[in-house]
């Protein structure tokens, strides 16, 4: 695939329910395919494009910033949804600048504990 039919399938997903979404994906045996009933909408009325995934975990860092978080965000591109994994409980796993930094280089949103980047954004209840 290409950045522009890349684009294209993620404008046409948007205009697309996410019930008749998921009747697709069950009726093609790929069941089990949408985001667990614990995350709701926090932003944005539509969230849909291709995720980019960052695991991560709670360890001890001194200096400012995080190199290794990071480096893991600069890899994100246009019409990418960040997907984040971590064992942190009750922590936001990344802040404004992050989220403005992905903004910038095309996320369309993302999955996080906390709205910071003025893009759909869906959290964990």
């Amino acid at each position: 695939m290409n950045a522009k039919f890349d684009s294209e399938i993620r404008q046409r997903y948007l205009a697309v329910d996410t019930a008749n979404v998921a009747d697709v994906l069950d009726t093609l045996g790929l069941t089990n395919q949408g985001l667990a009933a614990e995350f709701a909408a926090v932003s944005g009325t539509r969230l849909a494009g291709w995720a980019y995934t960052i695991a991560g975990r709670m360890q001890y860092y001194e200096g400012g910033g995080d190199p290794m978080k990071m480096e893991a965000c600069n890899g994100i591109g246009p019409d990418e949804i960040s997907v984040w994994s971590g064992n942190g409980e009750g922590i936001c796993y990344f802040g404004e600048l992050i989220a403005v930094g992905m903004k910038e280089q095309g996320s369309v949103g993302g999955t996080r504990r906390r709205r910071c980047a003025r893009c759909p954004v869906v959290e964990r209840t």
